[in-house]
């Protein structure tokens, strides 16, 4: 799929099935760690996840910074906004 560190990855999506991603545009490498919740930043990612998926109707966004020119994001953004209207919003590593 990316080359030779292409089992490092999932085929992660913007928007989580359980909030009613698809899987046309919205695939993308993640680091497998983050996106199944193996590592610290993957509980803390799967925990917002969860929370936009378990509040239907939460206004949340996730995006991607590049640090070259591959298609493999150095680095996730995700937000959620929460009941209080308080931005909960982390930066997560998506390489290694």
């Amino acid at each position: 799929m990316i080359g030779p560190d292409a089992d490092e990855f999932d085929r992660g999506h913007f928007l989580g099935h359980a909030s009613g991603g698809e899987l046309d545009i919205n695939l993308f490498p993640q680091d497998r760690r983050l996106n199944r919740g193996w590592s610290e930043e993957g509980k803390l990612f799967r925990k917002m996840e969860s929370h936009a998926a378990s509040h239907p109707g939460t206004f949340f966004f996730h995006g991607a910074v590049y640090a070259d020119d591959s298609w493999v994001p150095d680095r996730l953004e995700y937000g959620v906004l929460l009941d209080d209207r308080e931005w909960w919003i982390e930066t997560f590593h998506n390489r290694a």
